[in-house]
């Protein structure tokens, strides 16, 4: 094994392109138009995707913390589970204005209220090493890979659950494996520049 690294941004033209050609993917984005994005370029090129989340927040036995692990892989992806964060995604993607006259409706900036947990450590590693398990049982042939577990750490336990998908999902069925036929590089942020990072070894 030989691994490299690769410091930049996957919407830029050296990360679509060192993407393309992986065999996995590993998603961990706290921003669900990136997460988006990502699952439909994994899509396109019909590479497997471990998308990883992880959250805390408090209902009405508490606080509680937990996180998540799916295998996109053409069965199920973030769309056809509905796993998305439509506001998130409105508000990120929305124009100035409309963000302007949100604020006028809600009496205080978007931006102040948050939309997303805190990062801990502890909770990312558990979900980290879980997603880590279940790549190794699929590389290897060990057993096939969960496709999607929920972590409940205010129980302590790791389930797994199998939703059913939508049948007539455009990420799982529509795109997939087309490539650049899908259009795969309305993806791509950024072209060649200074900014690209270039691939270096492990640890350099």
């Amino acid at each position: 094994v030989g691994p490299h690294l690769i410091a930049t941004q996957f919407r830029g033209f050296v990360g679509f392109s060192e993407m393309h050609m992986a065999n996995y993917c590993f998603g961990c984005l706290d921003d669900d138009v990136a997460r988006l994005a990502l699952t439909d370029l994994c899509a396109e090129y019909a590479r497997p995707c471990f998308d990883l989340a992880t959250d805390t927040g408090t209902d009405e036995f508490g606080k509680w913390f937990g996180g998540r692990i799916l295998l996109a892989d053409g069965n199920r992806c973030v769309v056809c589970l509905d796993l998305l964060d439509q506001e998130q995604m409105r508000e990120r993607t929305a124009s100035e204005g409309a963000k302007r006259e949100d604020e006028k409706i809600y009496g205080v900036r978007r931006g102040d209220l948050g939309d997303h947990g805190p990062s801990v450590v502890s909770l990312n590693s558990v979900v980290a090493s879980a997603a880590a398990v279940e790549f190794m049982v699929a590389v290897t042939g060990l057993r096939d890979p969960q496709p999607h577990l929920e972590y409940d750490g205010r129980r302590g336990v790791i389930r797994s659950d199998r939703p059913e998908p939508r049948p007539d999902c455009y990420i799982c069925k529509g795109g997939r494996g087309k490539g650049t036929g899908a259009g795969a590089e309305r993806h791509i942020l950024s072209r060649p520049g200074a900014a690209d990072a270039q691939a270096r070894p492990c640890g350099s």
